[in-house]
């Protein structure tokens, strides 16, 4: 006779096959969750990336736009077209136009200077108040690296900083007519005071911005000036 007891146990077998089903499961879940969490992360840097493409152009279009051509403070010795100056990684000039909510207003003198071995775009913005105020101007040209004087100026500036950017170069136009593809046709420096010839034609703006491992190309026109000043 035998005797059958009941609420027998699991065989380990049976126990075998639920652990296996499990990890499966689990593993499966790890694997929907992780991609699910790359897939935000890439659209997140894709948005951010697309949105810094379209207004950092936006914004420089506007400054250049609205950059002063005639006469300041009642002065005719200021000349605005001798502190329109340029390099591959600056560009500083006289505008009136600010970002929207700034408190800045009237004259403003504007850099944008691109710092390389860190991958940050600096954005300087002074108001100009009085005719000494343009000293700020010749200052700020320069590193900052250099002199004390330097130093306290640029920190006396509004700054942006925009990073995650590994490429910024900026050329110029100095024909009206101009083929975007022909590199003769650009300058890589653009001088200023007392060697200004005024603004260039067009400004070509070329920038590459990291997009987690990856990164995005960009290449902006913008006509300046149709006429020597």
């Amino acid at each position: 006779m035998s005797i059958r007891t009941s609420g027998a146990g699991f065989t380990l077998l049976e126990l075998l096959i639920a652990i296996t089903l499990m990890s499966v499961v689990t593993l499966i879940a790890s694997m929907a969750l992780r991609l699910l969490v790359q897939a935000w992360e890439r659209g997140s840097q894709e948005g951010e990336s697309r949105q810094l493409m379209s207004a950092l152009p936006s914004l420089l279009e506007k400054q250049l736009a609205s950059r002063i051509t005639s006469r300041i403070f009642n002065q005719s010795n200021i000349n605005p077209d001798h502190f329109f100056c340029g390099s591959e990684e600056s560009i500083s000039f006289l505008t009136t136009f600010a970002p929207q909510g700034s408190a800045l207003q009237g004259v403003i003198w504007v850099r944008y200077q691109y710092e390389k071995d860190n991958n940050v775009l600096l954005i300087y913005m002074q108001p100009i108040t009085r005719p000494d105020d343009l000293d700020i101007e010749k200052e700020g040209m320069r590193s900052g690296k250099g002199g004390s004087r330097s130093d306290k100026l640029l920190k006396s500036v509004h700054l942006s900083q925009i990073y995650g950017i590994s490429g910024f170069r900026i050329s110029y136009a100095d024909q009206a007519l101009y083929d975007t593809d022909d590199s003769e046709k650009w300058e890589t420096k653009w001088k200023c005071g007392s060697e200004s010839v005024g603004p260039p034609f067009g400004l070509m703006l070329e920038m590459t911005i990291l997009e987690g491992s990856r990164s995005r190309n960009m290449k902006w026109f913008c006509r300046i000036s149709d006429s020597e000043s």
